[in-house]
């Protein structure tokens, strides 16, 4: 199958704004598919805020891509994702995670695009532990959007969708913006990784989206956007590693949004060390913690977790998290603490 032209085409009060144009000849590369996946399950023991103790067995991710080179310039991306108790809010079943059309070639272009349904460059979210950071629990956003990114040692994206939550008095419209600034430097032993994220509407991370829609009972009507920002730096040297990440909104959501009778600005960090002893083993520690999330997040998370490397495509992972709640005082808060351990074996391929 040969493909003539894509054409996309974003509309915005009227306004058509061309996203990808593209024609190939009648000598376009045939498609060629490539199917990869990543599966982790996990062992679960835990002990809860309310003294409560139970263990499961979880599939944490299951994901299957195909990747499809359709010419020397563009690429496809369709995946599935199933998902068991991803976050502290629902369960996610098998649903479509990323479906996008990519224009580039890292080979020939610094320059790339990409639309369709993708997780936006906002947070880098990088992790030696089996969970999730709390960054990316807050911050990680997917949408049907349109991304252009210069990737050259610096990097710059700069992104725009139509989301789900609409400011009052706004149009119901393409007017979600965000970019993403950031730098790598690799030589031999020396890694860094540094970057700063800004999007004008924190209110659509994918968790914070659901709060407020749940907390106005379905509707999606907000008093303003609020924005947020987020900051990372990635640090491996020789055998160590160094992790650090913010991700914060940059003023207050208004009252009846995250709280019911309270104004709020959530953020969460994450700050990790690991050390590598050899290839295939490694030991991180890890501290991280929330703010104005009291009763969707802990306050305080104290993590060890330790990885054995099989080979390439499989680990098995160790990891033991103490959680704090936020003290009763707080909307939901507990003032107690719990902890989980967690055994999780990941294969990808």
């Amino acid at each position: 199958m040969v493909f003539r032209s894509i054409k996309i085409k974003l509309v915005s009060s009227g306004f058509f704004f061309i996203v990808l144009f593209f024609t190939s000849s009648s000598h376009s590369l045939a498609a060629s598919n490539e199917v990869s996946g990543l599966l982790k399950v996990d062992a679960e023991f835990i002990d809860d805020f309310d003294d409560t103790s139970s263990s499961d067995f979880v599939i944490n991710r299951a994901e299957v891509h195909l990747n499809s080179e359709l010419s020397e310039w563009i690429t496809s991306q369709v995946s599935l994702l199933y998902r068991q108790n991803t976050d502290t809010r629902k369960q996610v079943d098998l649903e479509i995670d990323n479906a996008y059309i990519e224009y580039g070639n890292a080979f020939l272009s610094s320059f790339s695009a990409q639309f369709g349904q993708l997780y936006v460059p906002f947070g880098s979210f990088e992790t030696n532990m089996a969970s999730d950071p709390l960054t990316r629990v807050i911050a990680e956003t997917r949408e049907v959007s349109f991304v252009a990114t210069y990737d050259s040692g610096f990097n710059a994206s700069f992104y725009l969708f139509n989301g789900e939550l609409m400011e009052s008095g706004g149009d119901d419209s393409i007017d979600n913006v965000g970019v993403n600034l950031g730098y790598v430097y690799e030589e031999q032993s020396t890694y860094i990784d540094i970057g700063f994220g800004y999007i004008n509407n924190f209110g659509e991370t994918g968790f914070l989206n659901n709060i407020i829609i749940e907390n106005q009972n379905g509707q999606s009507d907000v008093i303003e956007y609020v924005p947020g920002m987020i900051a990372h730096l990635v640090l491996h040297w020789g055998s160590f590693q160094l992790i650090g990440e913010l991700a914060a909104a940059t003023k207050e959501f208004a009252v009846g949004e995250i709280y019911l009778n309270q104004k709020s600005q959530p953020s969460a960090t994450n700050l990790e060390m690991a050390y590598d002893f050899g290839k295939a083993w490694n030991l991180a520690l890890g501290v991280q913690n929330s703010v104005d999330m009291s009763g969707y997040l802990p306050e305080t998370r104290i993590m060890f977790a330790t990885t054995y490397r099989f080979d390439e495509s499989t680990r098995f992972t160790f990891e033991y998290a103490n959680d704090s709640d936020y003290a009763s005082s707080n909307p939901n808060g507990t003032g107690n603490s719990g902890s989980t351990v967690l055994l999780q074996v990941a294969a990808k391929f």
